[in-house]
C-alpha cells in the first residue's frame, strides 16, 4: 500500500504543476479542472483524496482532478464558498455547520451541500505511555493539541473536555497543530496529549505508535452518551485492541461520518460526473486505506444536510433515493 500511495502523491504533484503551467490565470485551473480540498498529509482525507483524484483523471471523459492539502474541514467550507476549491472533505459536523451557518460561521450560511458520503472517522486522544495521564480527567493543566486550525477536529476535542469539566481556554495549555506536528511534539515531550479525528487506522497514529510507546484514552460511557444526546452527528465507536502498536486494549470513543461536500453553486453536470465516475470505479480506490470498507452506493447517499441536485440525480437513477 505504501508504494502505491507514493505513486498517487507523485501523480497529484505532477498534475498540480501541469495545471499551474497550463493556465493563464493565477489559480491554475480551467473549467474542466476540479480542485479537491483534503487536509494535512498525516490524515485520512489526504490519502483518500489522492486516490479519488487519480480515479477521476483515469476514468472521467470531461474532468481533471487535483488534490490539494488544506487545514481541514472548516477551511474547506470557506474555500468552497469562495470558489477556491470545487470539492472538499469534511466530517458531518462541518457539513452541518456550513449548511446552517452555526459553529465557526457565526450565523452566516455557507451554501454547503453534500456530494457523496464516504466513511466513518473516530476521535482519538493520544498520550505517551510514560505519562501520568490515565483518563480525560487527568488532562487538566496539560499541554494539549486540540487539532489543526481550520478544522472541526477542535470542536470534538473541546466538547469532550467540557464534558469532563475542563475549560479548553482556562484549564489547559491549548495548541492547534496538524496531525504531523502534534505527533512529533508529543513524541519529543513538548506536548502531553494530541487529538485526532480520522479514519481508523489513522496514518499519524500508526507512525507515532511505531516510533514511541503511546496510551489512548477512553471515554466514560455516561460522558459519551451525554455528548451524543447533545450532538446528533456523533455516535459510539470502539477501536479494536491491536489497531495500533502497543495498544492491546479496546478504546471507547466517538465517531462521525466523513463526506465530500460542495457549494450549491457547483453545476449539476459537474456534480453528476464526479459522483458517477467515483461510484462506477469505486473498487479502484477502495484499497487506498482501510476506510474503503465503508465505501458503498447505499452509504454514499446518506447525509445530514441536503444533497446537491447533480448527486441526487445519480442516486435516484441507481435506486438508493426515492
Amino acid at each position: 500500500m505504501r508504494t502505491w500511495f507514493k505513486t498517487l502523491i507523485l501523480s497529484v504533484l505532477m498534475l498540480t504543476l501541469l495545471a499551474a503551467c497550463g493556465s493563464e490565470d493565477s489559480g491554475g485551473s480551467s473549467d474542466s479542472t476540479i480542485v479537491i480540498g483534503t487536509a494535512g498529509s498525516a490524515g485520512t482525507f489526504y490519502a483518500v483524496g489522492a486516490g479519488m483524484s487519480q480515479v477521476i483523471n483515469n476514468h472521467s471523459e470531461n474532468l481533471t482532478a487535483v488534490s490539494q492539502g488544506t487545514n481541514g474541514a472548516t477551511e474547506n467550507v470557506r474555500l468552497l464558498n469562495s470558489g477556491s476549491i470545487h470539492v472538499g472533505f469534511g466530517n458531518w459536523d462541518a457539513l452541518y455547520f456550513g449548511h446552517t451557518g452555526q459553529g465557526p460561521f457565526n450565523g452566516e450560511e455557507q451554501g454547503t451541500m453534500s456530494l457523496m458520503n464516504l466513511y466513518l472517522s473516530g476521535g482519538q486522544m493520544v498520550v505517551r505511555e510514560s505519562s501520568d495521564i490515565q483518563s480525560f480527567e487527568d488532562l487538566k493543566g496539560k499541554r494539549i493539541n486540540l487539532g489543526p486550525p481550520g478544522s472541526t477536529i477542535t470542536d470534538m476535542s473541546m466538547i469532550i473536555l467540557r464534558e469532563y469539566g475542563i475549560d479548553p481556554e482556562d484549564d489547559i495549555n491549548p495548541y492547534f497543530l496538524d496531525f504531523g506536528e502534534g505527533g512529533r511534539m508529543l513524541r519529543d515531550g513538548d506536548l502531553d496529549a494530541t487529538f485526532y479525528v480520522a479514519g481508523i487506522p489513522t496514518a499519524g497514529v500508526i507512525d507515532l505508535s511505531s516510533s514511541s510507546k503511546i496510551r489512548m484514552l477512553s471515554l466514560d460511557e455516561n460522558k459519551r452518551e451525554s455528548i451524543i444526546d447533545q450532538y446528533p452527528y456523533y455516535d459510539k465507536l470502539t477501536i479494536p485492541a491491536g489497531t495500533y502498536n502497543g495498544v492491546d486494549y479496546e478504546v471507547e470513543t466517538l465517531q462521525l461520518w466523513t463526506a465530500l461536500m460542495v457549494n450549491e453553486e457547483l453545476s449539476e453536470d459537474v456534480a453528476y460526473e464526479i459522483v458517477s465516475t467515483l461510484m462506477e470505479n469505486i473498487d479502484k480506490f477502495k484499497d487506498v486505506h482501510n476506510v474503503g470498507a465503508d465505501f458503498s452506493l447505499e452509504n454514499a447517499a446518506l447525509s445530514i444536510i441536503p444533497i446537491h441536485p447533480g448527486a441526487e440525480k445519480y442516486y435516484r437513477e441507481k435506486g438508493v433515493l426515492d
